[in-house]
């Protein structure tokens, strides 16, 4: 018998998760996924009995979307691709029409690695051309309406379920959801709420073997052990977010998936520190290979349509990975939508820059300063420039500090000489934060500065628990 490589890989994951009106929706939509994966993997070893799972074995968590196998079998690629495609669109009429699953097939060669790329080269041409894949059509007993479904806005509506139109694959999608009490927006600590989503940068690079792998092993067991690791990674993280929101809000239930490469969760926003310090060195501690996940915070009014909040949780995800693509990644999107009133967006690498950001908000929390400190800040700073001589800089940053310390002093009437010490230094410790070298002198970000303090302002005020 030969032997085959088969890759099993769902698509469109984060757009069908992002279509919903609710946090149930949100949840039923992550289990829709989670359970069409699990069905499917479980399909393909009854089907194949030599199926041995090479990636995607022995997952305690949320499974990522793709699996790898190897199969002993005398038939081609093709006439094995053709046989799972035929089972799948058999008995799989409970699986989503919005989630395409690719099967992809080729040849073993002597080298695993040549092997897997040129099976990863064949599911992207399958991928691109919509070639190979299993798509189910779901048939609804009900009539179609004439009413487009309230949740994805795509398809017509077949049933008016508790005064919302819904389209049949929606349907399912909310009774899945009210499996378990996922808590509204309304229930994480007052009216403004964060949302996070974690993303392990170049995940698909590390599982090639393009970075990380030093070919000390063979590489099937270098994919073992980063996928491995990033699984016990989300399974830890899942226990503790939960757990630490329900001590703050009694909720049970706060992360919406956590495994593959990728995490999306809700908690109040004095939680966000704690939260994401946490991830950050237990994601050191357990995945020490060079490896380093990006986020996207978000915070929204519970009132904000979550929609709408999704949709800048995935963009802001492409554009902090955008942002710091020169810069190894790792870096952080920090966003505050106002109500009714646009929004502000900074970008944050580095620990000492997110210490000073979480130590501002700390200060303004605990204090109390007036926002007029901010603001006059911006007022003074507008229009001083941004690129200065080594020589000019020199003179100029001692003016700044300077005029930092006034505006402090001037705005905090009944404050201690302390806390006045402690706010000037964290705002001239921000603004040497998104001072660059440049050519010739120094760059000061003035923008990003005055977004720094803007919305370390908002969160300091959105914290009150």
């Amino acid at each position: 018998m030969g032997e085959k490589l088969l890759l099993v890989s769902v698509s469109g994951v984060q757009e069908y998760i992002s279509r919903a009106k609710k946090t149930a929706d949100l949840y039923g939509s992550s289990q829709r996924v989670i359970k069409q994966i699990l069905w499917i993997k479980k399909r393909i070893q009854r089907e194949f009995e030599s199926c041995e799972l090479l990636l995607g074995e022995g997952v305690v968590g949320d499974p990522p979307n793709f699996f790898i196998a190897k199969l002993q079998t005398d038939k081609t690629s093709e006439e094995v691709e053709k046989q799972i495609l035929d089972v799948l669109m058999k008995e799989g009429e409970r699986c989503s029409e919005d989630l395409p699953c690719f099967i992809t097939v080729c040849s073993m060669k002597e080298n695993y690695q040549e092997t897997y790329k040129f099976l990863y080269r064949k599911f992207q041409a399958y991928k691109n051309n919509r070639l190979n894949a299993f798509l189910p059509k779901q048939e609804s007993e009900e009539q179609v309406t004439s009413h487009i479904c309230s949740i994805c806005g795509i398809r017509l509506a077949d049933a008016l379920v508790d005064e919302e139109y819904l389209c049949n694959e929606c349907r399912n999608k909310r009774k899945e959801g009210k499996r378990i009490a996922f808590p509204s927006t309304e229930n994480f600590g007052s009216l403004y709420y964060a949302l996070v989503r974690i993303d392990i940068d170049d995940m698909g690079m590390y599982i090639s073997g393009e970075k990380g792998w030093e070919r000390d092993e063979e590489l099937h067991n270098y994919q073992k052990k980063i996928s491995r690791a990033a699984n016990e990674f989300f399974i830890k993280e899942k226990e503790f977010i939960n757990q630490k929101v329900k001590k703050v809000t009694e909720n049970e239930n706060a992360v919406i998936y956590a495994g593959g490469d990728d995490m999306l969760f809700f908690c109040p926003v004095f939680c966000i520190e704690d939260i994401t310090k946490k991830l950050e060195s237990d994601w050191i501690e357990m995945c020490d290979s060079g490896m380093t996940f990006s986020k996207s915070i978000i915070v929204a009014h519970c009132k904000e349509p979550l929609r709408y909040v999704l949709k800048k949780s995935r963009e802001s995800m492409e554009q902090v990975k955008q942002h710091y693509r020169k810069d190894g990644k790792g870096g952080c999107c920090f966003s505050v939508l106002y109500r009714g009133s646009g929004s502000r967006m900074i970008f944050v690498k580095g620990d000492r820059m997110q210490d000073h950001f979480y130590s501002l908000i700390s200060a303004l929390c605990r204090h109390q300063f007036s926002r007029s400190v901010i603001f006059q800040m911006e007022e003074e700073f507008t229009g001083w420039g941004e690129n200065f001589g080594v020589d000019e800089y020199t003179d100029l940053r001692f003016i700044m500090n300077n005029e930092t310390k006034r505006i402090v002093g001037r705005k905090s009437e009944g404050k201690s000489s302390e806390e006045k010490q402690e706010l000037t230094d964290l705002l001239i410790n921000l603004r040497n934060d998104v001072t660059k070298e440049a050519k010739d002198g120094f760059y000061i970000d003035f923008n990003a500065y005055f977004d720094l303090m803007h919305i370390a302002e908002k969160l300091a005020s959105f914290s009150e628990k």
